[in-house]
C-alpha cells in the first residue's frame, strides 16, 4: 500500500478505546517496537526529561484502581504506559547525557562543552513552574510519537489524564525514584462490545482546522 494512505488509514482507524478484550495481549516484539519508537521521540535539547513506566500486571491494576477511577481502560488493558516527568534533570543530568554523545558519536567530551554550557544556561532561565511546563511538553510529544506508533502496528491504545497523579505518585513510589506521573496510555485491543467500537469519527474538516500562510 502506498505509505501516504496507509497512514491517514491507520489514523482514521485509531480511537481512543474505552474497554479492551481481556484476553488480548500485545506481544513482547511489538511491545518493545513501541517502547523503541517513546525512546526515539525528539526532545528538548535532546535530553529525554521524561521515563515511563510499563505494566501488565493485576497487582499494579488494583493498586492504583481507586486513585484511576476504576476506568475500564486500566482495568482491562494488556498493559498501561504511564509516562512521567523526571524531577531531576539538572547539571548532573547533562554531564550524563554529554557522556552519552561523546560516546555514540566518537567525540571528545572537551568538544561538546560548549553545548553542555547551553543546556546549563537554558534550565537556568526558568523557576520551578516554568520548568514543569517545560518537562510535561515533552511527555507530551512522546505520547503523541507513541499513539501514533501504536496505530501503525495495530495496537489500540487510550490516552488519558483522568487521574489522580498525587495519589498514583504516592502508591508507585515515584517521588522516591524522581518521577511525576502526567499521563497514562493504555494499550491492547478494543473489545467487541467497546461503547465506541465501528462509530465514526468525528473531525472538523481540515480546511477548518490548517491555514496556509
Amino acid at each position: 500500500m502506498d505509505i501516504h494512505k496507509l497512514i491517514l488509514e491507520k489514523l482514521n482507524w485509531r480511537y481512543a478505546v474505552k474497554e479492551f478484550d481481556i484476553n488480548k495481549k500485545v506481544d513482547e516484539k511489538t511491545l518493545d517496537t513501541l517502547l523503541h519508537a517513546i525512546n526515539l521521540t525528539p526532545t528538548s535539547l535532546g535530553l529525554q526529561g521524561f521515563k515511563v513506566l510499563v505494566s501488565d500486571k493485576e497487582s499494579v491494576k488494583e493498586t492504583i484502581k481507586e486513585a484511576t477511577f476504576n476506568q475500564k481502560q486500566i482495568q482491562t488493558c494488556s498493559h498501561n504506559i504511564i509516562f512521567c516527568i523526571r524531577t531531576d534533570i539538572d547539571s548532573a543530568h547533562i554531564d550524563n547525557y554529554i557522556a552519552v554523545m561523546a560516546k555514540e558519536r566518537n567525540v571528545e567530551i572537551s568538544e561538546l562543552q560548549g553545548y553542555k554550557q547551553m543546556c546549563i544556561g537554558f534550565l537556568k532561565t526558568m523557576d520551578d513552574t516554568a520548568k514543569l511546563a517545560w518537562l510535561k511538553h515533552q511527555v507530551y510529544i512522546a505520547l503523541g510519537n507513541f499513539i501514533n506508533s501504536c496505530a501503525l502496528l495495530g495496537v489500540d491504545c487510550c490516552p488519558l489524564e483522568g487521574f489522580n497523579p498525587v495519589e498514583v505518585d504516592r502508591l508507585l513510589n515515584l517521588k522516591e525514584k524522581n518521577l511525576h506521573s502526567v499521563v497514562m496510555c493504555p494499550i491492547g485491543y478494543r473489545a467487541d462490545n467497546d461503547a465506541l467500537n465501528g462509530v465514526k469519527k468525528v473531525r472538523f474538516p481540515k480546511s477548518e482546522t490548517i491555514i496556509n500562510i
